[in-house]
C-alpha cells in the first residue's frame, strides 16, 4: 500500500476516535440566562452538552443567582468565565466535572492570560496575534478564538490581524475577556510565521528579514496570476512571461535574488509544495532547472505571501538556498465573494477575463471552518513580431521574391508567426478545513486542483526545399507550429495539530502533490516523413509526483528574563519522475535522410526515452530559538538528510538580533545549506528543439545516470552547498514610519549546470560512445558562484483620520551574481579532442550572471478616504545582457536599458457588498529595447523583443476593470 495511504488511514482513524472520546468540555456551547441560579444554569448546561457536574449544593452555593451569556463556545472557556468571581474550582474526572469550593482546592498562582476573539458577528477568530506591550512574547488565537498566552503580571495586550482593525486592553491573569475585532482594510502590523517554529513575530522583530504581501496588496498590482503579482510587490522576485520559449511557455520560471528558480523553495500554509515537472532545456534564465508553478495555486485563495530573504535548508530542508515564499491560505468564517475582472492591451489583444468566488463556514462547532475557492480564467494572445524579413521558397532573394509573388500567400509587409504571451484557459479550485476534535487536537485539510490548457507557438518553417525543417509536399508556403500544453496540478494535505498553552505543541501530516505535462505539436509535421507525415501529434507527458509524512514537536519554555522554544522534528519524502511516449511519429526518423526527425518544433518522446525514477530521504531536524531580557533573540538550527541515491548532508543556521532600543534592531545569520539535485535533472534524456541565431537544431540530453557518463569522467550529480551570511538593520523612526536595510552574500559551490551543446562529430570522445548521436548536453557540477545584494524597505501609513488612509512605501534591491570558479573539463571527455572543450559557453555565463537585472526599485502610494481609493506604483526595473553565437561568427551581445513602469489604480466602495475597481497599466506603454535587427536573436523579425533574459513584458500598456461583491 502507498505511503500516503497509510498514513491517510492512520490520520482518519485517529481523528475518528479522539472525536468519539471528545471531552465535554471542548463541546460548544450557546445560552444566555440572566439572574438565574447557578443549579438551573448547571442543569441547562447539562442538557445542551454531555457534561455531568457533581457537587455539594451547599459548598458551592447553587442558590446563588448568575448571569451567562455565550454563543458557540467551548465549554470550558464558559465554565472559566463563571466559576471564577464565584471562587469554584472543577475538574474532569472519568467523564465527570467535579465542582469543588475554591478554598478547599491549592491555591496556585495565575500564570496564565486567556480569553477569547472574536469579530463583530460574535464569530471566533482563529490565527489573530496577541503581543504583551513592551515585550515581543506572544502568540495566536486557536481555530475556536480562544488564546492562552504566559504572564503572572496585569500587562497590556495588543491584539491584531491582517483582517481587522487592531486593539488593545488591560488583561489579568484569571481573567477572561471576549476581545471584538472590527474588520478592516488598511495596512496591519506584519505578522509572519514563516523561518520561525516560535510563536509568530512582528516582521521587524524577526532575526532574519521577511517580506510580507497581503491578498490586497496582491489584488492592487492589476496582475492576473500570483507570479507576476510578486514581481510587482516583492523588491527580490523576478520573472517574466514570454512566448517560444519551451516549457516555460507552461510555468513561469520565478527567481529569488537573482539566483535559479530551483533554489527557492515553495510552502503552502507551511507545507512543502510540488514543483513542476518538465525542465527547462530553453536558452533562458533558469535553463536546466526546474520551478514551481505558482499560478496553480488561486490567487483567490489566499490571505497573504511571506518571503523570507534567507537562506534556510537547516529549517526546511532541499531548495531554500535562496530563501523561501509561503502562501498563506484563507479562512472565510462566514459568507464571502465574487470578484471578477476583465480587460485587454491597449493594442486589443490580450483579452481576458477571469472570476472567481471564495466562501466559508462553520461545520457546527466552535472553531470549525470550511473555505471554498473556485476560479475561472481566460486569457487571449498577444502577438509583438514584426514584418518577416527572411527567405520562403528559395535561398536567394531573386527566386524568393520571383515564387512568392506568384504565389500571391504572403504579400509584404507580412508575419508568419506568434510572438508574445500565450493565451491560456484555466480552471482552479481549493478548499481548506479545520475542525477541532479532543483536548486541543485539531483535523485539518487542504486540497487543491489546477488545470490549465496553454497554447504556445514555435518558430516559422520555411519551404526551401533543402532546409532540413521544412516539408513542401504537406506546407507549399511554410509552416509555424502550434505548441499546445495542459497542465495539471494536485495536491492534499491531511493532519493533526495540537496547541495548547504548555507543554508540547505536535503537528502530524500527511501529504501527497503532483504534477503532469501533456504536450502537443499542432499544424506541423515531422520532415524526415515528408507527405506521409501527420500534422497533428501527441508529444508525450512528463510526471512528478511527491508523498510527504512529516511530524513536529514545539514547546516553550520559561527562565527569569529567558525564553526559549525547542523544535524538533522529522519528514519522510518519496518522490517520483516520469517521462510518457507520445505518437511514434512524433520521434521517428523517416526515410528522408535530410530530413530533421521527430515532430518539428516539438520532438515526441520516444519509447525508448521512457523513464520512471524514484527517489526517497529522510530528513530530522532541530530548532531554538530563545529570547534574553526581550532584548536579544537567538537561534541555531541543524538538519539531517539522508537520501536514497546520493547520500546524506548536514545544514546548520544561527542568527540573532540585538534590540539596541524600542525602536531599532541589528540582526543577522550564517547558514550553509543545500539543493539536492532533482530527479528530472538525474534522469531528463529528452530530445529538444531550439533555436539560435536563426538555425534550428535538434540535440540530446543525456541523463547523468548513464553509465558511459562515468566513462567520460563525469560522476552523478551531487548536491549544491552553499553559505549564506546576512547582515540588516530594522525599526521604526515612529509607529507609523518603519524601515529595514539587509546586505547578503550567498557562496554556491558545486552549482549544477546545463552543459552547452556539444557536437559530436567534435570531441573524440563522444565519438566513440554515442556514434548515432550529432548533439547532446549533459548534466553536471561545474561552477562555483557568489552572489552579493542589498535590500531597502521604508513604508510610512497613516490612519489617525477617521475613514482615511495614507500608505507610502519605497523597497529597493540590488544584486550581482559572479562565477567564481568553473571545474576543469575531465581528463577522458577531453582525450583525444585537440581544441580545449568549454562545457559553459558565453552564451551560459551571460545567463546567470546578466541575464537577470541586478536593480529594481518600486516607489507606491495608497490613498484611502471614505468609499473611495487610490493608488499609483511606479517599478524601475533595472538593465540586462543577453548573448547569442551566429553560426560563423563571434558571440554578439546587446544590453536591454532599465525601464520604469507605471501603474494606477481607483477603487469605488459604495456598500459594503459592492467594490468597483479600474487600473491602467504600464500607463506610459513601456517596452523593453528592441532587438537590433541586424542580429541573430531578431530572427527575421520573429522575436523583436528578448526571450532569453528576464526583464518585463513585451505587452505595453493595459487595463481592466474588476468588480466584487461581499456577501
Amino acid at each position: 500500500m502507498p505511503v500516503f495511504q497509510q498514513v491517510l488511514i492512520l490520520i482518519v482513524f485517529s481523528c475518528t476516535l479522539t472525536y468519539a472520546q471528545e471531552s465535554p468540555l471542548e463541546e460548544s456551547i450557546s445560552l444566555r440566562m440572566q439572574d438565574t441560579p447557578l443549579q438551573t444554569v448547571l442543569t441547562k448546561m447539562e442538557k445542551l452538552t454531555s457534561a455531568r457536574f457533581l457537587y455539594n449544593p451547599d459548598a458551592i452555593g447553587v442558590r446563588r443567582k448568575v448571569s451567562v451569556r455565550a454563543h458557540q463556545e467551548p465549554l470550558r472557556l464558559v465554565l472559566d468565565r463563571l466559576f471564577r468571581p464565584l471562587s469554584i474550582h472543577y475538574e474532569l474526572i472519568r467523564g465527570n466535572l467535579i465542582l469543588t469550593a475554591q478554598d478547599s482546592v491549592p491555591q496556585v498562582q495565575e500564570t496564565f492570560f486567556r480569553g477569547m476573539v472574536k469579530n463583530s458577528k460574535g464569530e471566533p477568530i482563529s490565527d489573530a496575534f496577541i503581543r504583551i506591550k513592551g515585550s515581543l512574547q506572544g502568540t495566536t488565537t486557536q481555530a475556536d478564538g480562544s488564546y492562552q498566552l504566559s504572564g503572572s503580571e496585569p500587562a497590556t495586550l495588543l491584539f491584531s490581524h491582517l483582517s481587522y482593525q487592531s486593539t488593545q486592553i488591560m488583561g489579568k491573569p484569571g481573567l477572561v475577556p471576549t476581545v471584538i475585532l472590527q474588520e478592516t482594510t488598511v495596512a496591519l502590523p506584519e505578522i509572519a510565521i514563516v523561518g520561525s517554529y516560535a510563536s509568530p513575530r512582528l516582521r521587524l522583530d524577526r532575526s532574519v528579514p521577511v517580506d510580507v504581501l497581503t491578498s490586497d496588496q496582491l489584488q492592487a498590482t492589476g496582475q492576473l496570476e500570483l507570479a507576476q503579482q510578486l514581481q510587482f510587490t516583492s523588491p527580490t522576485v523576478q520573472t517574466l512571461k514570454t512566448g517560444i520559449n519551451g516549457v516555460a511557455n507552461y510555468a513561469d520560471p520565478i527567481t529569488l535574488r537573482g539566483l535559479a528558480p530551483d533554489q527557492v523553495l515553495v510552502l503552502v500554509d507551511g507545507k512543502r509544495r510540488h514543483p513542476f515537472s518538465g525542465i527547462n532545456l530553453n536558452q533562458t534564465v533558469g535553463l536546466g532547472t526546474v520551478t514551481t508553478d505558482l499560478n496553480a495555486i488561486p490567487t483567490l485563495a489566499l490571505e497573504r505571501v511571506e518571503i523570507l530573504r534567507d537562506g534556510a535548508a537547516a529549517q526546511y530542508g532541499s531548495d531554500a538556498i535562496a530563501g523561501i515564499i509561503n502562501l498563506v491560505l484563507r479562512k472565510e468564517t462566514q459568507g464571502g465573494l465574487i470578484r471578477s475582472s476583465v480587460g485587454s492591451t491597449s493594442r486589443g489583444d490580450g483579452t481576458f477575463f477571469t472570476t472567481g468566488l471564495r466562501w466559508g463556514t462553520g461545520l457546527g462547532k466552535a472553531g470549525s471552518n470550511l473555505t471554498l475557492s473556485l476560479q475561472v480564467q481566460s486569457v487571449g494572445v498577444t502577438n509583438r513580431s514584426d514584418a518577416y524579413t527572411g527567405r520562403i521558397y528559395a535561398s536567394d532573394s531573386t527566386t524568393d521574391n520571383r515564387i512568392r509573388q506568384n504565389r500571391g500567400v504572403w504579400q509584404p509587409p507580412f508575419r508568419v508567426g506568434i510572438y508574445g504571451s500565450n493565451g491560456s484557459t484555466t480552471v482552479q479550485g481549493l478548499y481548506k478545513i479545520s475542525y477541532p476534535v479532543h483536548n486541543y487536537w485539531t483535523f485539518y485539510q487542504t486540497g487543491s486542483y489546477s488545470n490549465k490548457y496553454i497554447v504556445a507557438y514555435g518558430f516559422f518553417r520555411n519551404a526551401i526545399p533543402d532546409n532540413a525543417n521544412s516539408n513542401p509536399d504537406l506546407y507549399p508556403d511554410g509552416y509555424t507550429p502550434e505548441l499546445p500544453g495542459r497542465t495539471v496540478d494536485f495536491s492534499q494535505v491531511i493532519g493533526l495539530s495540537r496547541q495548547i498553552p504548555q507543554g508540547w505543541q505536535w503537528d502530524f501530516s500527511g501529504s501527497y502533490g503532483s504534477n503532469r505535462l501533456d504536450l502537443w505539436a499542432n499544424h506541423t509535421s515531422n520532415p524526415s516523413l515528408g507527405a506521409i507525415s501527420p500534422t497533428d501529434f501527441y508529444v508525450g507527458r512528463s510526471y512528478f509526483a511527491h508523498t510527504l509524512v512529516d511530524a513536529t514537536a514545539t514547546r516553550l519554555f520559561h527562565a527569569p528574563n529567558t525564553s526559549w522554544n525547542v523544535a524538533l522534528g522529522s519528514q519522510f519524502r518519496r518522490s517520483e519522475f516520469q517521462l510518457r511516449a507520445g505518437d511514434a511519429a512524433a520521434s521517428e526518423q523517416g526515410p528522408l535522410m535530410n530530413k530533421a526527425p521527430g515532430a518539428s518544433g516539438r520532438p515526441g518522446i520516444a519509447r525508448a526515452d521512457e523513464v520512471r525514477a524514484f527517489r526517497s530521504n529522510l530528513g530530522l531536524y532541530g530548532d531554538v530559538e530563545g529570547e534574553w531580557k526581550k532584548r536579544i533573540l537567538g537561534s541555531i538550527a541543524l538538519r539531517l538528510e539522508s537520501y536514497s541515491d546520493f547520500g546524506s548532508n548536514l545544514s546548520g543556521k544561527t542568527s540573532i538580533r540585538y534590540r539596541m532600543n524600542s525602536r531599532l534592531s541589528v540582526r543577522g545569520s550564517i547558514n550553509r545549506g543545500f539543493r539536492a539535485p532533482s530527479l528530472q535533472q538525474n534522469f531528463n534524456r529528452l530530445v529538444t528543439s531550439t533555436v539560435q541565431a536563426g538555425s534550428i537544431a535538434l540535440t540530446r540530453q543525456i541523463s547523468s545516470q548513464d553509465p558511459r557518463m562515468a566513462e567520460l569522467g563525469f560522476p552523478p550529480i551531487q548536491a549544491e552547498k552553499s553559505w549564506n551570511y546576512t547582515l540588516g538593520v530594522a525599526g521604526e523612526i515612529q509607529p507609523s514610519f518603519t524601515f529595514a536595510l539587509d546586505a547578503y552574500q550567498i557562496s554556491i559551490r558545486d552549482r549544477i549546470i546545463l552543459s552547452d551543446r556539444l557536437f559530436v562529430a567534435s570531441i573524440a570522445s563522444l565519438q566513440r560512445l554515442f556514434p548515432e548521436l550529432t548533439e547532446v548536453r549533459l548534466f553536471t557540477n561545474q561552477l562555483s558562484t557568489r552572489t552579493k545584494g542589498l535590500d531597502a524597505q521604508l513604508t510610512y501609513s497613516n490612519n489617525r483620520k477617521k475613514n482615511t488612509f495614507l500608505r507610502v512605501s519605497a523597497i529597493f534591491s540590488y544584486n550581482q551574481t559572479q562565477i567564481t570558479r568553473i571545474k576543469p573539463t575531465p581528463a577522458a571527455f577531453q582525450k583525444g579532442t585537440a581544441s580545449a572543450i568549454s562545457l559553459i559557453d558565453t552564451i551560459g555565463r551571460g545567463l546567470i550572471e546578466t541575464a537577470q537585472p541586478r536593480g529594481k526599485f518600486t516607489i507606491s502610494g495608497e490613498y484611502r478616504h471614505h468609499h473611495w481609493s487610490g493608488s499609483v506604483r511606479a517599478t524601475y526595473i533595472g538593465a540586462v545582457t543577453g548573448w547569442i553565437k551566429p553560426l560563423t561568427q563571434p558571440y554578439e551581445s546587446q544590453t536591454f536599458r532599465g525601464k520604469t513602469l507605471f501603474d494606477v489604480t481607483i477603487e469605488y466602495t459604495p456598500t459594503q457588498h459592492w467594490q468597483f475597481s479600474l487600473m491602467g497599466l504600464n500607463l506610459l506603454n513601456t517596452y523593453p529595447d528592441r532587438i537590433l535587427s541586424n542580429q541573430a536573436a531578431y530572427s527575421n523579425g520573429q522575436t523583436p523583443y528578448p526571450r532569453n533574459v528576464s526583464q518585463f513584458s513585451a505587452n505595453g500598456a493595459s487595463g481592466q476593470l474588476q468588480v466584487v461583491y461581499r456577501f
